[in-house]
């Protein structure tokens, strides 16, 4: 990762190796554009690295992409929000974007004593926590500000960990409890569900199961570490997709998938 952040001179981020119209509207971003989930995904990595092998290289490069994506971001009075790239175009409010490197801030904060990534990783939980729905059916949050459709798994799991990472480490007391009811509910009679049941949501989407990726990503994330009947229930959902190698017991088949999983 260190060998190939963005080509682009003076800049430290990572994204797509091809152009991309990330939102479908005719704006379509060069193969240098930095994205805010693959720069926190691979901050995240290059910690993990860190605090493994203890080269200081990969904190300093952390650093770097955090000092450099922490421009394009939403400030206000309700706190601060990451836009989903460093491109004009993109500069939309999308919650697990901005949640997920809020992790990254208040981890790296920690780690280097930085006060004010601390700050950003608080300000931008204070934002999201602001923006969380309210219904009947449940708690929830849209995909961004400006697009008022619901998130499925993959990106409920996104935005759980990163404020998560912020509880953790950012030595702040961020309430969390509306946050984890809402990611029990795409739990339903021990089946992971795409979507969480509340009043906005398109009935036809309710009988459509979680796909393999927000499954992962939930666990792979260790969200299932504080709520323990996701567990058993990706359990469940991976006997059905993998395959058992002949001679390896579910246990071992399970060591291994965990094993791979948490390195998504």
């Amino acid at each position: 990762m260190v060998l190939n952040d963005s080509p682009r001179a003076g800049v430290c981020g990572w994204g797509l190796p091809f152009e991309w119209d990330a939102f479908q509207n005719g704006q379509l971003n060069s193969a240098d554009t930095v994205y805010g989930i693959t720069t926190a995904l691979c901050v995240n990595g290059l910690l993990d690295a860190f605090e493994l092998l203890g080269v200081s290289q990969y904190l300093d490069h952390a650093t770097r992409a955090l000092e450099y994506y922490s421009q394009f971001r939403y400030s206000g009075p309700d706190g601060y929000c990451f836009y989903y790239s460093d491109q004009a175009p993109d500069r939309y409010r999308v919650h697990n974007v901005s949640m997920m490197l809020a992790g990254q801030y208040a981890r790296l904060g920690h780690l280097t004593g930085r006060a004010d990534f601390l700050e950003v990783a608080v300000q931008c939980a204070n934002f999201s926590l602001t923006e969380l729905k309210h219904c009947r059916n449940g708690d929830y949050w849209n995909y961004a500000v400006e697009f008022p459709r619901p998130n499925d798994l993959v990106h409920a799991a996104y935005s759980v960990f990163g404020l998560l990472l912020v509880q953790k480490h950012a030595n702040r007391n961020v309430e969390l409890g509306a946050t984890l009811s809402y990611l029990r509910k795409f739990l339903r009679a021990g089946k992971l569900y795409e979507y969480v049941r509340h009043r906005e949501l398109d009935p036809m989407l309710l009988p459509i199961k979680a796909r393999a990726w927000g499954r992962e990503c939930s666990c792979g994330f260790r969200v299932c570490q504080v709520m323990k009947p996701w567990q058993k229930a990706f359990e469940v959902h991976y006997r059905d997709i993998v395959t058992v190698p002949q001679g390896t017991t579910w246990k071992q088949r399970r060591s291994r998938s965990r094993c791979g999983i948490t390195c998504i």
